[in-house]
């Protein structure tokens, strides 16, 4: 039992994928706010969808889409 989950973190470890954001840069231009971001990922298959919130009261109310 000892060696079956040995092997089984083993695998998990190997099996494991990360993704990396860094802001690069971020811009003000009227009331839209641009920012430029690198995305690291071994995988250049891989699609992503990025969604970035803003918040005037420290996020006491949730966050919308406007």
């Amino acid at each position: 039992m000892r060696g079956f989950l040995l092997a089984l973190g083993c695998f998990s470890f190997l099996a494991t994928v990360a993704q990396t954001i860094a802001i690069k840069k971020v811009e003000l231009a009227g009331e839209k706010i641009i920012v430029h971001y690198d995305l690291e990922d071994g995988n250049p298959n891989n699609e992503y969808k990025l969604e970035l919130f803003s918040s005037v009261d420290n996020f006491v109310a949730p966050p919308y889409k406007s």
